[in-house]
């Protein structure tokens, strides 16, 4: 009977997020940071998100999360600009308010216009230069390389 009770008290304390495979929330958490720090992003973002997933409410793994998916997106965005607004739209969706996600979505998407537009897709260069925008719209810099497409 005494070995059932500590079984069952075990099982009480032992919580999703600290019995779960690979670690507890806040392992995780440690882990995705140390991994973001060593500019491993997917990685990051795999520990991140795995600890999000058993605390779903910590804003510090949230924040974690949209900085591995910002630094991700920056660091893709001179060679792959359409890769780049992706991870940096993930961000976004974990920290609104960070006006250097906006930022770093607009100016990719300026990259990627500019690039359809030096293959001759105009329509698809207009449609990303009117998405950055819509991310930053108080930047003369975007409405100036939309104006460029109409001239």
């Amino acid at each position: 009977m005494r070995s059932v009770l500590t079984i069952f008290f075990a099982i009480l304390i032992c919580t999703a997020a600290d019995c779960a495979d690979g670690g507890s929330a806040s392992e995780l958490l440690d882990q995705g940071r140390q991994a973001l720090v060593a500019k491993q992003y997917r990685k990051a973002i795999e520990l991140l998100y795995k600890a999000m997933q058993l605390d779903k409410k910590n804003a510090d793994t949230k924040a974690a999360l949209a900085e591995a998916y910002k630094s991700y997106g920056n660091s893709l965005l001179p060679s792959d600009p359409g890769q780049s607004i992706n991870m940096l739209r993930q961000a976004y969706r974990f920290n609104p308010r960070d006006s250097e996600i906006k930022n770093g979505v607009a100016a990719a998407c300026q990259i990627k216009a500019r690039q359809l537009m030096s293959a001759g897709n105009f329509n698809g260069a207009e449609q990303y230069m009117l998405s950055a925008i819509k991310w930053a719209p108080e930047s003369p810099e975007y409405h100036q390389g939309l104006s460029t497409l109409y001239t």
